[in-house]
């Protein structure tokens, strides 16, 4: 007896880890604005969603180098893939948007943030917000991620 209930928790932690991989995230659910509602939180995103992290820092450096460089920093970041938008436009935009999302190793659970790079009067204004997409906590990931990647842009 003790064989099949192993054996079950074993098939439901494979189902599980299947589900989390393969589901396909719609865009249109992480994709929202950022850059006016920072930071009093009146974003298109619960905020102050568990597992959440928003960020913004100015930068006095253009803002098409500011947004090549971080692109460059998050595709670099393992597990990484672009879901949604671009950080470099085709013709200079106020602001550039792009959604990421990064897996993680063992589960391959999703954390997706999003990326808004602005034009501002002094360079360029650069809003972060990563979030997870399941569970309630996700022991600080996303704003180590988050305050990684902005350590290195400012370098």
């Amino acid at each position: 007896m003790l064989k099949y209930i192993l054996l079950a928790l074993v098939a439901v932690a494979i189902l599980g880890a299947i589900f989390v991989r393969l589901r396909p995230l719609n865009p249109d659910d992480y994709t929202g604005h950022l850059q006016e509602g920072f930071p009093t939180g009146n974003v298109d995103f619960p905020v102050e969603k568990a597992g959440s992290y928003l960020q913004s820092v100015d930068f006095t450096q253009p803002v098409d180098e500011v947004a090549a460089k971080l692109r460059a920093i998050i595709e670099a970041t393992p597990r990484t893939s672009l879901m949604a938008g671009s950080l470099v436009a085709e013709t200079p935009a106020l602001i550039d948007k792009a959604t990421y999302v990064t897996r993680s190793a063992l589960w391959g659970f999703p954390d997706v943030t999003t990326v808004e790079v602005a034009v501002t009067n002094k360079g360029a204004a650069v809003t972060l917000y990563g979030r997870l997409v399941y569970g309630k906590a996700d022991m600080g990931v996303n704003k180590a991620r988050i305050e990684g990647w902005l350590e290195q842009l400012s370098q």
